[in-house]
């Protein structure tokens, strides 16, 4: 929770200098965040991580949103969980979740779907993946080395 505590300071800080500019005038305005799940996506140094579990983000959401009520003058805005988890089975599948996506046209409940296609999403969504995999985008040459994307992911877990 250390980042979440982080973001709850530097929004405190945020606040105190809102208030501080904005008492001369007699108008205290209403702070409002956006505040999303991560999703790893292709192509970045993120790549390599998995979601985490949808438990621990709904609990982290809920610590948020009750710590960040008790300053006042916050709204805060999360996005649901459930689709960070799509979003996560859409970018960091291959072929396979293809056959799911189609059978989701289908059925309109992922669950099933995959289940139907015969894929596992936690295989794509909650496992951490090494250097050495064999990604499904590593084919395309988007200009940045996989080295250069993992030696930025090495320095992401030393902070």
């Amino acid at each position: 929770r250390n980042d979440m505590a982080e973001l709850v300071d530097l929004v405190k800080v945020i606040k105190h200098h809102m208030i501080k500019e904005s008492a001369p005038r007699g108008k205290i305005g209403q702070i409002r965040l956006s505040i999303n799940c991560f999703v790893p996506k292709p192509f970045t140094p993120f790549q390599w991580f998995p979601l985490e579990q949808l438990s621990s983000l709904k609990e982290k959401q809920k610590w948020l949103k009750k710590t960040l009520s008790k300053e006042g003058g916050i709204k805060v805005n999360f996005d649901v969980p459930k689709w960070s988890y799509v979003q996560t089975l859409l970018s960091m599948g291959d072929r396979r979740v293809g056959k799911a996506l189609i059978k989701m046209n289908e059925e309109y409940n992922w669950k099933k779907a995959c289940s139907e296609a015969g894929t596992d999403p936690s295989f794509y969504i909650f496992r951490k993946k090494e250097f050495d995999e064999k990604l499904p985008w590593d084919f395309i040459d988007n200009g940045v080395s996989k080295e250069k994307l993992w030696e930025e992911y090495t320095k992401a877990l030393e902070e």
